[in-house]
């Protein structure tokens, strides 16, 4: 390399990591402390490093193996030519001297060429391939390269002499590309005063294997007598490193949004810590002449949250919005992020909803013996967004189970519970960030968001089990995760909190003439593990396998489901049609018990409490609730993709439900009624049609994503476990909704879906009426509600909105069984309405009674 190219370098790597990892930032003001690493830099896991000193330290005091903190601003390339990187490093104050089997340096190479950024991010206490090669210091502080992509120990552990690892050090590690050579030398220090440097280290190295993420390493030798190091002046240069400010992980990371009617509500997400307690962020619209200021407010400390409701939005136009954080005086940090907020699309004849559910980020054998980086880690789900944001969708649903709190990337670390937490959720953050900015999204959390398996909410009490009904954390971590996903939703429609002063967020979304009722389906959910219950013979009070079992004996009095509040308010959402053309339902899971074998070996489990088709009077009420509004049912939480239409006396008297597949999972499920012995995929004829689930609920299958068939032969641990995602199209001008289910790998412009779907429907239609009520002519009315009761009765049967033929519009109101009802047609937009009583089934000949509405 030329003096003036390799100058051109060291500048680039100056302009793009002044702030990286000196104890001052460029302007010269010291880095205060806090849990935030920066900007260029990824902490694995968030709880185990900090700046301290100015300096960034790896502060876990559990003596886990190999934390990284990778460099996301910059990535290494050695078949591009030599680099070199400077960096000062030592033991951290107060941590034994000398630990046999610690190390301090960088990783190179993690993830490969295939996999690099945020993509290889993750690497960090596990050996095998992707892990990279190391080049720092060992136990006695001297210079050592080791292979760590072998599976097994962390790399060669050479015979230890016991002395003090430094406690201050410049190490230079460097890549002459010609030869193929690493070395490692410890620098003199920058006094000349102290002891000779140790002889350097040098190890032939391919450049193909010098490719992918550099990463700070600590690794802390045995637990009894672990010592953890700090990192600072972290200085690369040369052409095999490529360095992009563009990549960097500002404090203010994500946005999510809904807009309805008129009302914008916005939360953008931080990075914990990375402000100071007068920090505030500032919300503002592009015009004419740039940006302008509109709002401002605090952050909330807990969730790193700040959260803006801005009334009277122009929703007639998409509008460009920056969200702009300045930390303090302290360091003069600041940054932005720009966010696209979408006009409604009433007008549009279509409406497109995505959705998406429980998302693990790698595969269930990463951390094993056999961890491979370059294969389990599907983190950031690039090839999942794209084909999503391929779609153009105008609503997304995140179902729940954005994060597991076990093995996902991390097993769950319950005495950093908030760090924790924050840790998993910004890598879901980080996955969807591009569509979320640009795209208004109803997110909802599920169990495994609040660090439980499954979760009966018994209205907000605590508990030691979950099976006994509560939340087993405290309440401040629960009110934590419901700020991240929901703080963004429409208010509450009725805001008081439950038990612990646990708050609710069941809502109402209206948007492009679609009215959304977003339900909580576990929060005031009952508990399994109560008395009177029968024993299941499990060992685990929520699965019975016992084929012989009466199911009905799981129905006992004074269970939950929804609960008084939220039936409530879906009894008045079923009657408010005014702008509204549809109605849906978003929750967690379907309302039926439809997996009958579960898990990798999918085995058979006659009935999983965890589902919502139980308890069985709770279930009923919620479908006679979403049925009264000729509402369709969206959910995810099972792993398997299902659509049915349930049944309450009949089958298919009642709504239909889809349950949208995982979007990466390594827990299977399949719907196989009446087959307790070894699972084999079935046909359609042997799982579709009119079917009882797990606990007798009439359902009516009409397609289930069921695994099985050829295994994927690149990637079946993601792939054999049926993910994907969910479509949900509205046609106005039919007024019918088209259901899809597409394979991860499907192209969104062909697919193939999987098996079953699409399949178009007409909400609220009567399937085999006992008969008809009309015909009715109507003037100047094509979209008219029609309310239906039982004669003399004041109970609302149902409320659907039809669409009728602009130039004959003839009204036909089909009826679930013989007898007489009153009617109302309505045109809600307004408020002129004809009221027929007691009305009988006409003959299929009858002349059209013309209806006037006045």
């Amino acid at each position: 390399m030329t003096a003036a190219r390799l100058a051109l370098s060291v500048l680039a790597a100056l302009l793009a990591l002044g702030a990286l990892l000196p104890g001052q930032t460029p302007d010269r003001k010291p880095v205060p402390d806090r849990v935030w690493l920066g900007p260029d830099l990824w902490a694995n896991r968030l709880q185990d490093w900090a700046v301290e000193n100015g300096r960034r330290a790896c502060v876990d005091d559990r003596g886990l193996p190999l934390r990284t903190a990778h460099l996301v601003s910059g990535r290494l390339d050695a078949t591009r030519g030599d680099f070199r990187v400077r960096i000062e490093l030592g033991r951290r104050q107060g941590d034994p001297e000398h630990a046999a089997g610690a190390f301090a340096g960088l990783l190179l190479g993690c993830g490969g060429a295939e996999r690099s950024g945020l993509e290889a991010c993750l690497v960090h206490a596990w050996t095998g391939p992707g892990t990279g090669i190391f080049a720092g210091l060992d136990a006695d502080g001297r210079p050592v390269i080791r292979d760590l992509d072998p599976n097994g120990a962390l790399g060669e552990e050479p015979p230890s002499r016991g002395e003090a690892f430094p406690s201050s050090a410049r190490i230079e590690v460097r890549y002459d590309a010609a030869r193929g050579v690493l070395r490692v030398s410890r620098l003199p220090a920058a006094s000349g005063e102290g002891d000779p440097a140790p002889p350097a280290a040098e190890k032939a190295i391919p450049a193909s294997r010098l490719v992918g993420n550099l990463a700070l390493a600590s690794h802390p030798g045995p637990k009894k007598r672990a010592v953890r190091h700090w990192f600072d002046e972290l200085d690369p240069s040369g052409d095999g490193i490529i360095l992009d400010r563009g990549r960097q992980l500002h404090a203010l990371f994500a946005t999510q949004y809904t807009l309805s009617r008129g009302t914008l509500t916005l939360t953008a997400q931080l990075f914990p810590d990375a402000f100071g307690p007068d920090s505030s962020v500032a919300f503002e619209v592009e015009g004419e002449k740039g940006y302008v200021e509109r709002a401002r407010t605090g952050i909330e400390p807990a969730s790193c949250t700040a959260t803006f409701r801005l009334e009277d939005w122009d929703d007639t136009r998409r509008r460009n919005v920056r969200l702009v954080y300045r930390r303090d005086a302290t360091d003069g940090y600041s940054c932005s992020r720009t966010a696209s907020i979408a006009s409604d699309p009433a007008g549009r004849r279509e409406l497109r909803l995505v959705a998406t559910n429980c998302l693990h980020q790698n595969a269930h054998l990463l951390g094993g013996p056999r961890t491979d980086w370059t294969k389990q880690v599907w983190f950031p789900h690039a090839d999942l967004v794209a084909r999503v944001a391929a779609q153009e969708p105008d609503l997304l649903f995140f179902a729940g189970d954005q994060i597991y709190e076990g093995a996902s990337p991390t097993f769950a670390d319950r005495r950093e519970l908030r760090l924790d937490y924050l840790y998993k959720w910004s890598l879901w953050c980080l996955t969807w960030r591009e569509l979320t900015q640009r795209t208004p999204a109803v997110v909802i959390p599920d169990d495994h968001d609040v660090y439980q398996g499954n979760l009966w909410g018994e209205g907000g009490r605590s508990a030691k089990r979950d099976h006994f009904g509560g939340y087993v954390h405290p309440a401040w971590f629960v009110r934590l995760v419901e700020r991240t996903q929901t703080s963004h939703l429409p208010p509450p429609v009725d805001a008081r909190p439950i038990d612990q002063d646990i708050g609710v967020y069941f809502t109402e979304l209206r948007w492009g003439r679609v009215s959304f009722a977003i339900l909580e389906d576990r929060k005031f959910k009952s508990g399994c593990a109560r008395e009177g219950m029968p024993p299941s013979g499990t060992g685990r009070p929520d699965h019975f396998n016992d084929p012989e079992f009466d199911r009905g004996r799981l129905d006992r009095p004074g269970l939950t489901l929804l609960g008084e509040r939220q039936l409530a308010f879906l009894d008045g959402w079923a009657r408010d049609w005014n702008g509204v053309d549809f109605k849906v339902a978003l929750s967690q899971t379907p309302l039926a018990n439809l997996a009958t074998h579960h898990g990798g070996k999918l085995g058979f489990l006659l009935a999983d409490l965890d589902s919502n088709g139980w308890p069985q009077s709770g279930r009923r009420r919620a479908v006679e609730a979403l049925r009264r509004a000729s509402a369709v049912h969206v959910c995810g939480d099972q792993h398997l993709a299902s659509l049915v239409r349930h049944g309450l006396d009949r089958h298919r008297d009642a709504i239909w439900g889809f349950c949208a597949p995982a979007s990466a999972n390594f827990y299977p499920r399949a719907w196989f009624p009446g087959h307790a012995e070894a699972y084999r995929k079935p046909s359609f004829e042997e799982f579709g049609g009119d079917r009882l689930d797990g606990f007798g609920n009439l359902v009516s299958v009409y397609a289930a994503a069921n695994p099985g068939g050829p295994s994927h032969p690149e990637n079946p641990l993601l792939h054999d476990g049926m993910p994907g995602w969910g479509t949900v199209t509205f046609f106005r001008d039919t007024g019918e909704v088209e259901f899809g289910c597409w394979p991860r790998l499907a192209d969104p412009a062909k697919g193939p879906q999987y098996e079953g779907w699409p399949r178009r429907v007409v909400p609220g239609e009567i399937d085999g009426p006992a008969g008809v009520l009309g015909p009715f002519a109507l003037a100047r009315v094509t979209r008219p509600l029609v309310e239906v009761r039982r004669a003399g009765r004041d109970e609302l049967l149902f409320a659907r909105r039809f669409v009728l033929d602009a130039k004959t519009p003839v009204l036909r109101v089909p009826v679930p069984e013989d007898g007489a009802y009153d009617l109302v047609v309505v045109e809600p937009e307004t408020g002129r309405r004809a009221e027929i009583g007691d009305r009988r089934p006409a003959a299929p000949d009858a002349a059209a009674e013309r209806l006037e509405l006045r």
